[in-house]
């Protein structure tokens, strides 16, 4: 079960419910209870590239130009007929010629024990084009795993694809999955604004706290979080500029590092803006805050880019800020540098997370460079 207990008031039937779920948990070299509390020893995978992120893409404005439509998975017709097995997979065109480079834009929120939220998106720049747009979303579960999952965005029913599979990050359950669908016909022109997200597979749907409102822990499904990551052209951005895409799941506690492989190498630049998203990160147990947990750091290649000794942004990172004050447990981050930790003509990247009381789910990684 999760998380940083010391200072709350529980009972010793909700400390046994605790044990229990570890005892249960099929993590094979993960020994601790998520508690804050650690038994043996956890091995930090920072050296092992067999943690990748393999599933990629990029753009830039000549391939947009030379291709210009998106995938959109949304069904417009808003049907009550069962859900396609398959997701209902159109194209949205694009206006092309294209006025300028393309950068992105992301934000999340947390969805834990309700399975609806408003992601609020905000950062597009007057003018913009969009030219992709995702939603993110990802649960914890327990049997059997769908391919495809519909779920509803600004009310309208979007299907989508698995993406990635990982064990749960320190709850009951058998796995934690995270699907991806294309949402670009529901963008708004402007870009910015709010995004409904609901029907997202969750037991309790009340918005409790998931630490200390019974029961604890909720039973499975359990809904994480959901992002909107959009993809957009302007006149500001560089015409060689580019971005790129990694998906996955990839859980872990104590550190790791993700590789990812890139389709096209890495253009000239002058600025980097980093997007990482995913599951589980918070400030404690609750809203009680504990320095173990908070003490998250991410490396991009050789260069710490948040964090504690990070000289551009000294916060936490995996702190569940997409819903505080709660529901926590879910993260949209972006970093945005002046600075060149991924060489032009790189064909991948490493991005290394270090948590010392924290179990996460990493699900994607998007990264311009412009």
């Amino acid at each position: 079960m999760k998380r940083q207990i010391s200072g709350l008031v529980l009972s010793v039937t909700i400390a046994a419910m605790f044990m229990a779920a570890i005892v249960v948990r099929p993590l094979p070299s993960i020994a601790q209870t998520d508690g804050g509390a650690q038994a043996g020893t956890t091995t930090e995978k920072a050296n092992d590239l067999e943690d990748s992120f393999k599933d990629m893409e990029s753009l830039d404005t000549e391939s947009v130009e030379a291709n210009p439509v998106a995938p959109d998975d949304t069904d417009d017709t808003a049907s009550t007929a069962a859900p396609s097995p398959v997701p209902i997979t159109k194209v949205y065109p694009i206006p092309v010629p294209l006025r300028g480079g393309l950068d992105h834009v992301a934000n999340g929120v947390a969805t834990r024990n309700a399975g609806f939220g408003t992601i609020r998106l905000r950062g597009a720049p007057n003018g913009a084009t969009r030219v992709r747009a995702f939603l993110y979303w990802g649960e914890i579960i327990t049997g059997p795993i769908a391919v495809t999952q519909t779920v509803l965005f600004n009310g309208v029913p979007v299907t989508g694809r698995l993406i990635g599979v990982s064990p749960p990050p320190c709850w009951p359950g058998t796995a934690f999955v995270a699907y991806r669908a294309s949402v670009i016909a529901l963008v708004t022109p402007g870009i910015n604004g709010d995004y409904r997200v609901s029907r997202l597979p969750s037991s309790i749907v009340d918005g409790r706290d998931p630490w200390l409102h019974a029961p604890v822990p909720a039973p499975t499904p359990l809904s994480e979080g959901a992002s909107l990551v959009v993809i957009y052209s302007h006149p500001s951005v560089p015409l060689a500029a580019r971005v790129f895409i990694n998906n996955g799941a990839i859980m872990f506690f104590g550190g790791v590092a993700i590789n990812n492989p890139l389709p096209a190498p890495v253009p000239n630049y002058s600025t980097l803006k980093h997007t990482r998203l995913g599951a589980d990160g918070q400030v404690g147990s609750s809203t009680f805050a504990s320095a173990p947990i908070t003490s998250e750091r991410t490396f991009l290649n050789a260069a710490q880019i948040k964090g504690i000794g990070s000289p551009f942004n000294t916060d936490s990172d995996w702190n569940g800020a997409d819903g505080a004050p709660l529901n926590q447990l879910w993260d949209t981050n972006t970093s945005s540098l002046f600075a060149r930790p991924v060489p032009p003509g790189a064909m991948n990247y490493v991005v290394r997370y270090l948590s010392n009381g924290d179990c996460i789910v990493a699900v994607a990684h998007v990264l311009s460079v412009k």
